[in-house]
């Protein structure tokens, strides 16, 4: 169990170094896109953005989820094989994308800017997510080998280059979202590069059908599922921009940037995860495995948005302007929602290892649709706050969908009681940070630790974690 938990922290480490490295750019810039860009030229690029996330996940097509699951977990054909036929057939798919895509950027262009000077934007955005999908396959062979080392070192200079172009193009040549876009485009192109190099050795000449047919029957469920995952994600910006005043679109996305600090340790985490995940299904007591973990994996996670949330208003006034400053009332309802997402990850154990992947669109779709419906229903009415709240309740029910289909194929008996106490605990807490202020910043402050230092406190008392817990997360940190 402890060498099992050392590889998964391990690992999670690695990739949360990568993803850190790779999304602070992002929070860099993002002082820079609030000075050199207007706020209704700041909406436009976010919802060029999300669009650009959007397509990403469609056109990956599962690939590197099914790569993984082949190679790992059920191997039919040597590892070289699987890799060639997955990459082969990705390419061809994605040179046909491109095809019917690029002529069609004027039309779309005008469907969501009614502006044909966007149609430039979209064709360099719809370039950079073809570049950017065909990376799935080689990225997950990074993966498969444990390279972790190597994703850091991709991630680097990924995020070296998109700093060095947008400062060159935004803040040097004064080109607004075009040059934003520029930077996007040619760090698709040396990140592309890059796994180009890496593929060569990997290649072979022969194809598997077979191999295509079982890694297509495991990855296109996925597709349904990506989109449905990307409308919780990304449709409220969508809302917000067609339904509320700009600035709340403004607000959102900035409030929204510090939730997703906790999508992007989840994020390290899943990256980690599936290789972990199918060397416990071959334990004798995996369930047991699977439960303890998630009930570890869960009081960090809640532990850390607790951190973020109690916080937030603090992170919010050093990064950006005093017009933004309100963005932090949403940021507790991103965290936990991300929280829930982190959560949904680990009850999808079952579904993965039984090659039930087909019921992963019912599960996804069910919540998005939830959320489009909740997300038109509240953002009229109550803006920014609605979309918060529509997008916590989506993932609450993503969760339950995901525990109740899941464990009819591989039943895990996850510490119910102890997740909804440590649930409930970290949502009293933040709605305490949050409300509740005195009249000077030194009592605020040390309201705010002791109110931070109570978690850990009642997870003692209370006996959820235990010294032996401890002891056994330092011999994982110190080895």
């Amino acid at each position: 169990m402890i060498e099992i938990l050392k590889n998964f922290f391990k690992q999670s480490f690695s990739y949360g170094i990568a993803n850190i490295i790779n999304k602070s750019s992002s929070f860099i810039l993002l002082p820079l896109y609030t000075h050199y860009l207007s706020v209704s030229q700041y909406g436009n690029l976010e919802i060029l953005l999300i669009t650009y996330s959007f397509l990403l996940v469609l056109f990956q097509f599962g690939i590197g989820s099914a790569v993984m699951k082949s190679v790992l977990y059920d191997p039919i054909e040597e590892k070289k094989i699987i890799i060639s036929t997955a990459f082969i057939f990705h390419i061809i798919a994605l040179i046909l994308i491109a095809f019917i895509l690029i002529p069609l950027s004027k039309p779309i262009a005008l469907l969501l800017f009614k502006n044909i000077e966007f149609n430039l934007y979209v064709k360099i955005l719809f370039i950079s997510v073809i570049l950017n999908s065909l990376i799935a396959v080689p990225l997950a062979l990074l993966r498969i080998e444990e390279k972790s080392k190597s994703y850091i070192l991709l991630t680097a200079i990924s995020s070296l280059s998109e700093l060095g172009f947008n400062f060159f193009f935004l803040v040097y040549l004064k080109l607004g979202i075009e040059g934003i876009m520029l930077s996007i485009l040619l760090k698709s192109i040396i990140i592309f590069i890059y796994f180009m190099i890496l593929m060569k050795s990997e290649i072979v000449t022969k194809f598997s059908k077979s191999v295509l047919k079982e890694i297509l029957f495991f990855g296109m469920p996925l597709i349904p599922a990506g989109i449905a995952s990307m409308i919780l994600t990304i449709s409220d910006r969508y809302f917000l921009k067609f339904m509320a005043p700009p600035i709340e679109l403004g607000l959102y996305s900035l409030g929204y940037r510090i939730g997703l600090l906790m999508a992007l340790l989840i994020n390290s985490f899943q990256l980690a995860w599936p290789t972990i995940m199918y060397k416990i299904a071959d334990e004798k007591n995996a369930k047991a495995i699977f439960s303890k973990i998630t009930t570890i994996y869960l009081i960090f996670l809640l532990f850390i948005s607790l951190i973020l949330s109690i916080y937030s208003k603090e992170i919010i006034e050093i990064i950006s302007a005093s017009n933004f400053h309100s963005a932090y009332r949403i940021v507790p309802f991103i965290l936990i929602s991300y929280v829930f997402f982190g959560f949904y990850y680990m009850t999808s154990i079952g579904i993965n290892l039984k090659k039930k992947t087909k019921y992963e669109p019912l599960i996804v779709g069910s919540s998005a649709l939830i959320n489009l419906i909740l997300n038109y229903l509240l953002i009229p009415a109550y803006g920014m706050y609605g979309a918060a709240i529509a997008t916590l309740l989506s993932y609450m029910i993503l969760v339950f969908l995901s525990i109740h289909i899941s464990n009819k194929f591989f039943k895990i008996n996850y510490n119910y009681h102890i997740i909804t106490a440590i649930f409930l605990l970290t949502m009293i807490i933040s709605i305490m940070a949050n409300t509740i202020y005195f009249s000077t910043e030194l009592y605020n402050y040390t309201f705010k630790f002791f109110l931070l230092f109570s978690f850990p406190l009642f997870l003692f008392i209370s006996g959820i974690i235990k010294s032996s817990d401890i002891k056994g997360a330092f011999k994982i940190v110190q080895t």
